[in-house]
């Protein structure tokens, strides 16, 4: 890690390179995920559900990121109180291939497709 010194020769630490690369990772990745929660409301209203998935994969104690969780639990707090929320436009470019996300998008998007179909 670099560091920087301030005035009074105090250590500041300063996040490498990877460090804000793997944050970034972290962000898009639960933009994505949180992006299924807003999908899943409406009339058919399946948001507890999805939440308690994406939980699974965002939680801290699940491996995830707890800015990135705090964040999103945010995020989840102004909608459930009826706020509009936008997210940010998640960065795309360069980051590796997220497998366990993917199929996970994938697995509750078309279960939100079958439903509104099977209701509609």
């Amino acid at each position: 890690d670099a560091h920087l010194y301030d005035a009074q020769s105090t250590e500041v630490s300063v996040d490498s390179s990877a460090e804000v690369a793997a944050q970034e990772f972290e962000q898009a990745r639960g933009l994505r995920l949180f992006a299924l929660y807003l999908a899943a409301g409406g009339a058919l209203c399946m948001r507890q559900t999805v939440w308690r998935r994406l939980v699974a994969i965002l939680h801290p104690d699940k491996g995830g990121s707890v800015s990135v969780f705090q964040q999103v639990n945010d995020y989840k707090r102004r909608v459930d109180a009826g706020e509009e929320v936008v997210l940010p436009k998640p960065p795309t470019a360069g980051f590796p291939p997220d497998q366990a996300v993917d199929d996970m998008v994938l697995r509750i998007q078309s279960e939100l497709d079958g439903r509104a179909a099977t209701d509609a």
